[in-house]
């Protein structure tokens, strides 16, 4: 055991948490940002004397109470999860080990103590603690149904859809539904139990009184657990459902119920239904109409001679015209169905010129987008049945059969391509605007399958590329808007287009293989070097779906969040370990343990630093802490408003009425000073509330009229000016990202592939601004 200190404040834990909850105020009154620091405080002085246990204990229970606070009233709980997540797991885990550590010590500090000796009748009445129920936090279904006929209290959660619930479930008094549509991330399970049916709700409430929580849905494993809805449901029992004591962690069913239908049919009601999911499961596998079978003419028998020997010429002819024959075929349906979708663009285009209705403008939009994006599939896959088939007659078949194959290939190219240049519609690109009359026909460009583009090598150097005005948009792979628009802002700003065109990243690169690194400059280097109208990131793409699983599933996600996970790794990519100076001051200091001694290039660009000074005027005593942040995080008010107003605002001093001077006893003045400006400021607006209506959590925009300047933005001493910024259009559950950039040819909106000239003092454009990126002028 650890020579902790002596037991001094306390008998027992509940006096101990008495002493936890005593002379502390009504946070309701505080404001916000005090009650931030007052969490860094309580974290920082739990760590200061791990050795007093019951100091550490009441300083660790203050902060869980805080938190609980501030979870319970805070509207932005994702910008909460974001700042003090981690942190929270630290503070839970030491809470619950000191807790643990102080029972044992206060028992023997109990049994040492002089009692009158108990009666040896009443012994055998004090029963033993139970051991747990399960030793895995994933458990199978025999090991379910061996508990199962033991006498242990099960909460059996069945988080499957209300209508397969209704239709099969586990034959048990105790099995809940929880549908998956109402399990969402970052909700307490305090909330998700005011969600759901007054029937299920009185057993949910109830869920600290089991022996063991069983979690389950279809057919969730240890496989895939991560990056399902089951997962969300287990972190709001095990890290978002405060003052709960369980008495096991809750477990998961190992393949779900369908694992148990198979095994179990009895324990289930209509067991039956796994007849009908496995039947479809068949019928997404068994697609018997698209198989050709061999016929008789197929089968030839061949003899294998020396391996000097080559086939006869007569049957390598056949073998290649009859590849010909069928290359030509298929290429010709991919040809008609190409030209069949320009005609429904031309069409679209008409339609579009003489609608007048504004929906009806905006479904013919959509429409349009999804035909463009289909043409440049074709395209694409036009190019890869060129590419891959003269490269697999050319080892199968002679130089004369190959050279057959193009002249076939060409004649055929251009027939259909004169079809396809007459129906042709108008380019539509940034300089959409200019006269027909000045425009000049589009050259039939080769296509190019960069699905086999090699994954980027780590070198020495790179070379420098020409720069061009960078109109250039972004194909959306699956609901990447989020992706496309946080990539726009960030190749925008005038550092990073240097640091990724000019090859200047290879100096900092240091992590061997990078993460993320070179894939971002790859991308960047395209937008800025590529004439043409957009290009597909699906290698950039592709990278951050193997570095974050969740982020290639398709889902609508937050750019913000996105930014701070591309940043991280960027930052990894770049760091590298710096010495420790002899003296340090406290800002150095302060920076130095924030990041663990070591430094990057993007933190030097994107990281300020700020001073808090807690000066007592009372007795004139003066204590300093520093913040270190990548971004400004600014709430938003219901009116319109300024950004200086706004960083005005989160400048200010406050009072945190909790807290006093160590020495006189009195409130502290809070005074917020910027003594590190970053290069590269990126404020985010909090444009999102949340409220509780009918019993249920929504979210609510917040759609107030954002007033900045584009040039000439004031922090510290240092003036910064504006190179784009991020809009989101719709509401909380469904919407889009799209970015407005300052160009060498003024600003332009990057929608995805389309880009055009915006005006930003538009009202329309500053309701919908949610991410700034300004840069610092060192003039």
């Amino acid at each position: 055991m650890e020579p902790y200190n002596k037991l001094y404040l306390a008998k027992n834990l509940d006096s101990l948490d008495l002493l936890a909850k005593k002379d502390c105020g009504d946070l309701k009154h505080v404001k916000i940002n005090a009650i931030y620091n007052s969490l860094n405080t309580l974290y920082k002085q739990s760590q200061l004397d791990v050795l007093d246990q019951e100091k550490t204990y009441i300083l660790l229970a203050r902060y869980l109470d805080v938190y609980s606070f501030l979870w319970n009233t805070e509207s932005d709980k994702k910008f909460l999860q974001l700042r003090f997540g981690s942190e929270y797991e630290k503070v839970l885990l030491h809470y619950e080990k000191t807790k643990k550590s102080l029972e044992e010590r206060y028992a023997l500090l109990a049994n040492d103590s002089p009692a009158t000796p108990q009666p040896e009748e009443t012994q055998p009445q004090v029963a033993a603690k139970p051991s747990q129920v399960f030793d895995s936090e994933f458990i199978s279904c025999q090991q379910l149904y061996s508990a199962l006929q033991k006498n242990y209290k099960f909460l059996l959660v069945d988080a499957r859809p209300v209508s397969d619930f209704d239709e099969s479930r586990i034959n048990h008094p105790d099995c809940i539904n929880i549908p998956d549509e109402i399990i969402a991330a970052g909700l307490s399970a305090n909330v998700l139990g005011k969600l759901l049916p007054d029937a299920t709700r009185e057993k949910w409430e109830m869920r600290d009184k089991y022996d063991v929580i069983v979690l389950f849905d279809w057919n969730t494993s240890s496989d895939n657990f991560a990056v399902t809805k089951l997962n969300k449901l287990h972190l709001s029992l095990v890290k978002w459902d405060l003052n709960r004591n369980y008495r096991e962690r809750p477990v998961i069913l190992k393949g779900g119920y369908l694992e148990l239908l198979q095994t179990y049919p009895t324990l289930c009601i209509n067991p039956q239904v796994y007849l009908y999911q496995k039947n479809n499961e068949l019928d997404e596998l068994l697609e018997l109409d698209d198989i050709t079978y061999p016929t008789e003419t197929d089968n030839k028998t061949y003899v294998m001679g020396a391996p000097g020997d080559s086939l006869s010429d007569d049957t390598s002819g056949d073998q290649a015209a009859s590849g010909e024959r069928e290359y030509v075929y298929t290429r010709r349906d991919i040809l008609n169905q190409l030209q069949h979708e320009r005609n429904e663009l031309k069409k679209i285009a008409e339609q579009c010129d003489r609608e007048t209705n504004i929906k009806h403008i905006a479904e013919l939009k959509q429409r349009d987008a999804e035909i463009q994006e289909e043409i440049v599939r074709l395209e694409s896959l036009l190019g890869d049945y060129d590419k891959n088939m003269i490269l697999d007659l050319g080892d199968e078949s002679t130089e004369e059969s190959s050279d057959t194959l193009k002249d076939i290939i060409d004649e055929e190219r251009d027939r259909e391509l004169q079809k396809a240049r007459a129906l042709k519609p108008k380019n539509q690109g940034p300089e959409g605007a200019k006269d027909a009359s000045t425009e000049v026909p589009e050259l039939d460009k080769p296509q190019i399958n960069r699905s086999t583009k090699p994954s980027p090598r780590p070198c020495p150097m790179v070379e420098e590329v020409e720069i061009t005005p960078g109109l250039v948009g972004l194909r959306n792979i699956r609901n990447t808007c989020y992706l496309n628009t946080i990539i726009h802002c960030f190749r925008n700003v005038p550092d990073i287009r240097d640091l990724f065109c000019k090859g200047i990243y290879t100096k900092f690169c240091i992590r061997n293989p990078a993460a993320i690194i070179h894939e971002t400059a790859n991308l960047v280097r395209q937008l800025w070097s590529r004439p043409v109208r957009s290009i597909d990131p699906m290698e950039f793409y592709t990278k951050i779906g193997e570095l974050e699983p969740t982020y290639s599933l398709g889902h609508h996600e937050d750019c913000m969040e996105f930014l701070l996970f591309l940043l991280n790794h960027l930052c990894e990519d770049c760091r590298y370990d710096v010495s420790l100076p002899a003296v340090l001051t406290p800002r150095q200091k302060a920076w130095y343990n924030q990041f663990e001694g070591k430094n990057s290039i993007f933190i030097d660009y994107f990281y300020h630093q700020i001073r808090i000074t807690q000066h007592c005027r009372q007795c004139d005593q003066k204590t300093f802490k520093f913040e270190i942040e990548s971004t400004f995080m600014l709430p938003v008010p219901e009116e319109d408003f300024t950004l200086d107003e706004l960083m005005s605002d989160y400048m200010a001093d406050f009072i945190i009425t909790e807290y006093c001077c160590s020495k006189c006893k009195k409130p502290v003045n809070n005074q917020k000073e910027i003594i590190y400006e970053p290069k590269i400021m990126v404020i985010v607006l909090k444009r999102y509330r949340q409220a509780l209506v009918n019993g249920q959590v929504l979210l609510k925009k917040i759609e107030s009229r954002a007033h900045f300047k584009k040039r000439d933005f004031r922090l510290g001493k240092s003036r910064y000016e504006l190179n784009a910024f991020a809009m989101h259009s719709g509401n909380m559950n469904f919407g889009h990202y799209t970015a407005a950039a300052l160009t060498s040819k003024g600003w332009y909106e990057f929608n995805d592939e389309n880009v055009r000239a915006i005006n930003i003092n538009d009202d329309s454009v500053k309701s919908k601004a949610c991410v700034f990126f300004y840069s610092r002028s060192d003039d």
